[in-house]
């Protein structure tokens, strides 16, 4: 066992065990604000929202949809246009208003109208002052300039005490509508969205009380792009079944959120992860998801430090504890899975793993630089120990007297003769004549 908190002086210990745990976490802290900063960049260049995009369309697809939904869809098709409209834009004023009654009559609890209102003879409409209640949907277009939205008009300019709500649909890089928000910011100041509008005046306890944000939360989409766990009625429908004996007292939309909108000439259909779909059908999804307690927010910076934060410890604990090579082939099967389950806890999505990756990989990253080095510098070592090492000794041989030879006797020193030395006398013949 390896867990070991404090510092050690013992040079012997710490090879035996290895550094401790405190000494470990101050030498990874420069890999971890990396990964902060990494995750940081990542998170603004995109890169994060395209894996997130990715990951919820592929959710969106697999998962299925509630069996009921509270949200009912009343159609303008293309037949009733022709027959109840006469094929005219703007809708004739008096076909509406009939249509209207005839949906209250069915006694829901919010009728959310998506039909262009702006013109000025629907200043004419007369509004029911009891019933359900009524949300009108206020068009608006985006001004990249102002950074905002430029509303238009409704129920023709006149001045009521109605309630509304702007349609926001700001499309994502590939032209998919994935998101909305609750709130927006307008030319005539802060607007409630249609979809929180809607879903606020149909449970004013629960999602009225949501904080009001102008973060980009994603739609619940489930299902299909026909909304078949929805109930769909046609407007020339409503009005057959408006003149029956069981509509007031047991219709199938009673208590429930009815949006009508249009159906003809597909002028409105939006690009989905479950393919195209009617603009009213992507806000019925959306006003779905305010019921079932708002869409999934975007990362939050703190959450998502924290958490990643957690996950790199958990590494540096692994190489505390395990051999570098096992704790390397844990963290590398650990991670992708612990990150996953960190998107799950904090967002109740997987689809924000690659959030909490960064730190971790970073911490990772710089474990395996120290360890191959170590390894590196202990290779050199071995083999500059090989070159060299101490001499063999031979069997028999005196060890001592190898490492410490007694001097050999010196060699005899020659004396070389003074030439002034005496030399005896020789005799030397007399020359004789």
């Amino acid at each position: 066992m390896r867990w070991k908190i404090g510092s050690s002086s013992n040079k012997s210990e710490l090879e035996t065990r290895g550094i401790s745990l405190l000494e470990r976490v101050l030498k990874a802290t420069p890999a971890i604000l990396i990964g902060i900063l990494l995750t940081f960049f990542l998170s603004r260049s995109g890169v994060f929202r395209q894996l997130e995009t990715y990951a919820l369309d592929t959710q969106v697809r697999l998962q299925g949809a509630a069996r009921d939904s509270d949200v009912a869809v009343v159609l303008i098709d293309d037949d009733d246009y022709a027959s109840l409209f006469d094929s005219k834009s703007p809708l004739n004023h008096s076909a509406l208003e009939k249509l209207i009654n005839a949906i209250a009559a069915g006694k829901p609890r919010v009728i959310g109208i998506d039909v262009d209102t702006s013109s000025a003879e629907f200043r004419n409409l007369k509004i029911p002052s009891d019933g359900p209640v009524l949300v009108w949907a206020r068009n608006g277009s985006f001004s990249n300039r102002d950074n905002k939205f430029h509303v238009s008009n409704f129920l023709g300019g006149q001045q009521v005490d109605a309630k509304y709500g702007v349609i926001v649909m700001r499309l994502d890089s590939d032209g998919a509508i994935r998101r909305y928000t609750r709130v927006c910011d307008t030319n005539k100041g802060v607007e409630q969205s249609f979809p929180w509008a809607v879903a606020s005046a149909y449970d004013p306890n629960g999602v009225g009380k949501f904080p009001a944000t102008d973060e980009r939360l994603f739609i619940k989409f489930a299902g299909n792009n026909v909304g078949s766990h929805r109930l769909h009625l046609t407007a020339s429908t409503v009005l057959s079944l408006a003149d029956g004996p069981g509509w007031q007292n047991d219709s199938p939309i009673k208590d429930k959120v009815v949006l009508l909108g249009g159906a003809y000439h597909s002028e409105d259909e939006h690009d989905t992860p479950l393919g195209w779909m009617l603009g009213v059908e992507v806000l019925a999804y959306a006003v779905d998801t305010e019921l079932l307690g708002g869409g999934t927010k975007p990362a939050s910076k703190i959450l998502v430090t924290t958490l990643g934060g957690l996950v790199g410890l958990l590494v540096l604990l692994l190489f505390q504890h395990f051999k570098p090579a096992q704790a390397i082939l844990i963290c590398l099967l650990t991670v992708p899975v612990l990150g996953a389950l960190s998107s799950l806890v904090a967002f109740r999505s997987m689809a924000f793993w690659a959030y909490f990756v960064p730190i971790p990989l970073a911490v990772l990253t710089q474990e395996i630089y120290h360890h191959a080095k170590d390894y590196r510098m202990k290779l050199i070592k071995q083999l500059y120990e090989g070159v060299i090492g101490k001499v063999e000794v031979a069997p028999g041989e005196n060890k001592e007297a190898v490492n410490h030879p007694t001097p050999e006797a010196e060699p005899p020193v020659s004396v070389e003769t003074n030439a002034t030395e005496a030399v005896p006398p020789v005799n030397v013949p007399a020359k004789t004549n």
